[in-house]
């Protein structure tokens, strides 16, 4: 049974130094506009809580993030995917078509997911998501953020850092891409 979890906190050490949005800020933005940029931030955390289904989740996320996303689940789903080396040969080919490689250098491989992480993360859901439906198992599981847990900080007209309020370790922020606020997770690699 394949069961892919996605959790969406990482150690503070590998992603975004955040605060609390009450606490005071360098930012020249007003804090009307501090108040606009959170609440587009919270909805990005909304949507994320919202999603249902793997391939609904790409959207959410910033292209790096979801490309990271998509380069993960080689190892989450392959495994216990299928059996042989099916999956692998199915995901190194949805790779190749984006210039993915083993061999791709770490700046390349950057550049092609800030360009097309969604697009990837879209192919490999659907990958997976025939995977499960073949296992019958599609089970999308995981505890998605809660707005309400967070405390927020405005980095820009475009960012909003943002960390667990019971663990502030825990860090993540949502940036404004393609005129849509989306969850960035930092480095993960």
């Amino acid at each position: 049974m394949l069961v892919l979890s996605v959790t969406l906190v990482l150690d503070a050490g590998a992603a975004l130094a955040a605060g609390d949005a009450s606490s005071a800020s360098a930012s020249p933005i007003s804090p009307a506009k501090q108040q606009a940029e959170i609440a587009g931030a919270k909805m990005a955390v909304r949507r994320v809580d919202a999603v249902k289904k793997l391939q609904d989740i790409g959207p959410c996320f910033t292209n790096r993030t979801a490309g990271e996303f998509a380069l993960m689940m080689r190892s989450m789903a392959g495994d216990s995917a299928m059996p042989g080396d099916d999956f692998t040969k199915r995901f190194n080919a949805i790779l190749a078509r984006y210039g993915i490689s083993d061999s791709s250098s770490h700046k390349s491989r950057e550049a092609t997911l800030k360009l097309h992480g969604r697009s990837l993360f879209a192919d490999v859901a659907r990958l997976v998501t025939s995977l499960q439906s073949e296992r019958g198992d599609s089970r999308l599981t995981g505890t998605p953020p809660s707005p309400s847990d967070r405390n927020y900080r405005v980095v820009s007209k475009t960012q909003v850092n943002m960390t667990d309020r019971a663990d502030p370790t825990k860090a993540m922020c949502a940036c404004l891409e393609d005129g849509v606020w989306r969850i960035d997770i930092g480095d993960m690699g």
